[in-house]
């Protein structure tokens, strides 16, 4: 299925979060993680203007917190999530 987001919308498959942290402090699973696999992103505008987006399909970035909306778009139930492109705080860089 391809899915082509609307006018700065973003979507995103989470990254599921490490159980134990470095220091061996468990984490709830209910913790929502920040990470995510940009899957599809939208136009981008800026002033009614179309913007070259900073991100792309297989980015990995940090989110704001608690935003975005789940959806369930396939038969596996894996979860997905909407987010508008302003609550994208940063983009990971791959390091060689």
């Amino acid at each position: 299925m391809k899915i082509e987001p609307t006018f700065n919308n973003v979507l995103i498959e989470p990254i599921d979060r490490d159980e134990r942290t470095k220091a061996g402090v468990y984490i709830s699973k209910k913790a929502k993680s920040q990470r995510a696999k940009v899957i599809a992103v939208g136009r981008h505008l800026v002033d009614g203007v179309e913007d070259v987006s900073e991100v792309k399909a297989g980015d990995t970035i940090v989110h704001k917190k608690w935003e975005g909306q789940e959806v369930k778009l396939d038969i596996s139930g894996k979860p997905f999530v909407f987010i508008k492109y302003k609550d994208i705080l940063a983009v990971e860089e791959n390091e060689k």
